[in-house]
């Protein structure tokens, strides 16, 4: 036992110098990239590769270790989310001019010292938080859901949600629950049945080796969703389980998966090309409902081939608009230019509506709207329609409220919480079935959709994360739960290198038959 302790820090010295070398070429590759533009700002070169180091260090240097994935995966979503359009400007040789208030043009703002900070705090407060809390692992031999019960569980759960989903978005034309009238609380809770059975449906398959009723049941969830979110005009939907299951796996392995990632590029540039062309010249142009759209298939249909042949460069301009559908820093370049100046600071007005959420608007007639999206839009009167959500972007918001200490302490404030859920439900030592679904909850509410309001998502996720427990709780009285490694029928999950149940760079071994159930060997 002595002996291999110092083997273990020998092959995790050189895990992280090797790392640490692919970090520092990435960083040269990046540098370099850039050197193809001909006009090159200081200012601007300078905020990429800040922006970009800060947020690529964590999954070259911290991924191998469970604890810190959720912060890796935020940040890599933060660097989409305010660098990824401004970089692939820079190095196709394009400009990205910001108009100041007062009418000069500039490329490098106060903005971007306010994303560097919110970086920075995210970053650093996690990091605290998380040494602090990995002092003590506290999961020992997590539980799972037994397989066949989970899966057909999570596959009628999935069945309820996307056809409380389809009823609103085709009979009653929106994806709003206000279309239902008194019961919109019951039908924004069945939404999230879809999203919770996909994911018990991902992670019991690959948990499992012989997964092949997961595996089914999932493709026909995947290709239902994704010609719903299609014809349904939610483009998020269509691609869900197939993120999801992306990140699961980095969950899982500790890294992303780039044959997936591959197959999502090829698959979502020409579908970007056909939905814009549907979205504008079918449902926007015509004004035809989603459910007029379908009816008239072969009329529609007609129109996009139509449409696509005329237009050649649709896919080089899909992938553009897709860069700037992602892109938040334009957002925070308004933010930070006119409050302040014109327009007042919010003082915690749309962080308090996280509260204000948990109350029924049946028992209050003048509740207050949550929507942060079209309160940005109707003080900055960026859309002629009042209705339209313009999204302010986390970042954005915490600035909008209390300025530079907002960003501070509320980027803080974002940094500690996911620290605190990664601590909680994934440790070195394992996660349930229920711990793997809160985190894959947070990273769908909390990080993934980080460009809508905080008291939106936080309230979100707070719904859910009830759900989760409820289902916990019928889980336990009946008795479908097994211990880590087990599973109905006496099938064994596969564990691999780098999973929940390992720790770090090295992969415990697995137990072998007679030994103490957990699946899982301890010295």
């Amino acid at each position: 036992m002595s002996a291999e302790i110092p083997r273990y820090g020998l092959i995790r010295r050189q895990f992280q110098l090797k790392s640490l070398v692919w970090f520092g070429l990435l960083v040269m590759a990046f540098i370099m990239s850039l050197a193809f533009s001909r006009d090159l700002d200081l200012g601007r070169v300078l905020f990429q590769v800040s922006l970009f180091s800060l947020c690529a260090a964590p999954y070259f240097l911290l991924a191998h270790e469970p604890r810190y994935r959720l912060v890796v995966f935020f940040l890599l979503v933060y660097y989409a989310m305010f660098g990824l359009l401004d970089y692939v400007l820079l190095f196709t040789d394009q400009d990205y001019r910001i108009f100041t208030s007062a009418g000069k043009i500039q490329r490098t703002t106060f903005a971007d010292l306010v994303i560097l900070t919110g970086g920075v705090s995210v970053l650093v407060s996690y990091l605290l938080v998380a040494r602090w809390w990995g002092r003590s692992e506290r999961l020992q031999d997590p539980p799972h859901w037994a397989y066949t019960p989970s899966v057909l569980f999570a596959f009628g759960c999935w069945c309820v949600g996307i056809t409380a989903q389809f009823v609103v978005q085709f009979v009653y034309g929106t994806t709003g629950p206000k279309a239902v009238g008194f019961l919109s609380h019951l039908v924004s809770n069945l939404y999230y049945l879809a999203l919770l059975g996909g994911i018990i449906m991902i992670i019991t398959a690959l948990n499992n080796a012989r997964s092949r009723l997961a595996w089914l049941l999932l493709a026909i969830a995947i290709g239902v969703e994704f010609i719903f979110g299609f014809l349904g005009n939610i483009k998020e939907v269509s691609f869900r389980l197939v993120i999801l299951i992306l990140i699961a796996l980095f969950f899982l392995r500790g890294r992303i998966s780039l044959l997936i990632v591959a197959i999502f590029i090829v698959v979502f540039v020409p579908y970007q090309s056909v939905f814009s062309i549907y979205r504008e010249n079918i449902l926007q142009v015509r004004e035809k409902s989603p459910l007029e759209a379908v009816q008239e298939f072969s009329k529609s249909a007609e129109r996009i081939s139509k449409e696509s042949s005329r237009d050649v460069n649709s896919y080089v301009r899909s992938i553009f608009f897709f860069f700037d559908r992602v892109d938040g820093r334009k957002y925070v370049e308004i933010i930070t230019q006119k409050v302040g100046h014109g327009v007042k600071f919010l003082n915690g007005e749309t962080l308090n509506l996280y509260f204000y959420s948990f109350i029924p608007g049946a028992l209050w007639k003048n509740k207050p709207q949550i929507s942060t999206g079209q309160l940005m839009n109707r003080t900055f009167k960026l859309s002629a329609s009042q209705e339209t959500y313009v999204p302010t972007t986390q970042l954005g918001e915490f600035y909008w409220n209390f300025g530079v200490p907002g960003v501070l302490f509320g980027m803080s404030f974002v940094g500690m919480f996911l620290a605190l859920v990664n601590g909680v439900f994934l440790s070195g030592k394992g996660a349930s079935t229920v711990g793997m679904l809160v985190i894959m909850v947070a990273f769908y509410f909390l990080i993934m959709r980080f460009e809508s309001g905080f008291a939106s998502q936080y309230n979100q996720f707070t719904r859910v994360v009830v759900l989760v427990g409820l289902m916990a709780v019928v889980f336990s009285r009946l008795g479908w739960t097994v211990k880590s490694g087990l599973g109905v029928g006496g099938e064994t999950p596969s564990v691999r290198p780098g999973a929940l149940g390992s720790r770090g760079p090295v992969t415990r071994a697995l137990a072998k038959p007679g030994a103490p159930s957990g699946g899982l060997r301890r010295k």
